[in-house]
């Protein structure tokens, strides 16, 4: 995250360390700093996503639970107020989840994506630029995996594709042009089996092993020779 770590342990316990400013660290004890980690939930936590100042958690009986900055409604709880410990989000059937600036994404187990918070650049995907403070369905079903990014977003759906949608300048998107996008829009039609959202850059791994990239190009951070950003997915590695 921002100026903090969160940690999820092989017993499915949460641990978080560093800055608790906006109470990201989950742990009860608001803007006070950890120097060595501290335990957040006891047990039974599958998987973790922490961004800018909130994170997400999804425990084993598929519940969706967040912490942290709320101030866009980036947890989901209908309030925009911040909280310094775990709260529910989702009862249930919750399989991924991913934590962006501001907003946040995640999939349950019928292959719907849903969406919350921060909308300004139309990073929800919901035809909108307006804040959620509570989930909303974004994509019907067929959707595997959800990357938030700053201002944007990626998924990708169970054909293979990636879709895009959010703040598009230097070609975060992929899409071919600039311009920000408040629904979702086709970045890569096929053969991709991995996401992940940056800043200002976006990478994809295909199923053939190689890895492409999209976006802002300096600092050398798409990692391909030539200098200039990417507007469509450019490969980086043949394979492997």
């Amino acid at each position: 995250g921002n100026e903090h770590t969160v940690i999820l342990k092989e017993d499915g316990s949460v641990w978080s360390v560093g800055s608790d400013g906006d109470g990201r660290l989950g742990n009860g004890n608001n803007n006070r700093p950890e120097s060595i980690p501290q335990k957040v939930i006891d047990g039974n936590v599958t998987q973790v996503a922490s961004c800018y100042k909130h994170s997400l958690v999804i425990i084993n009986d598929g519940s969706l639970w967040g912490f942290g900055r709320n101030l866009e409604g980036q947890l989901g709880d209908g309030t925009t107020s911040n909280r310094n410990d775990p709260k529910m989000i989702v009862d249930a059937n919750v399989t991924a989840c991913s934590a962006g600036y501001s907003h946040s994404l995640f999939v349950k187990n019928d292959g719907s994506l849903w969406a919350m918070g921060q909308n300004h650049k139309g990073q929800l995907g919901n035809g909108t630029t307006l804040n959620q403070k509570e989930p909303v369905k974004i994509v019907e079903n067929a959707v595997s995996q959800v990357s938030a990014g700053e201002h944007f977003s990626l998924f990708l759906k169970n054909d293979g594709s990636v879709w895009g949608m959010g703040f598009n300048n230097h070609y975060r998107l992929g899409v071919g042009s600039e311009g920000n996008r408040n629904i979702p829009t086709m970045v890569m039609g096929s053969g991709a089996v991995a996401i992940d959202a940056g800043v200002l850059h976006s990478l994809i791994l295909k199923s053939d092993g190689s890895p492409w990239a999209f976006g802002r190009q300096d600092h050398g951070r798409l990692g391909i020779p030539k200098y200039g950003h990417r507007s469509i997915p450019s490969m980086v590695v043949e394979s492997g």
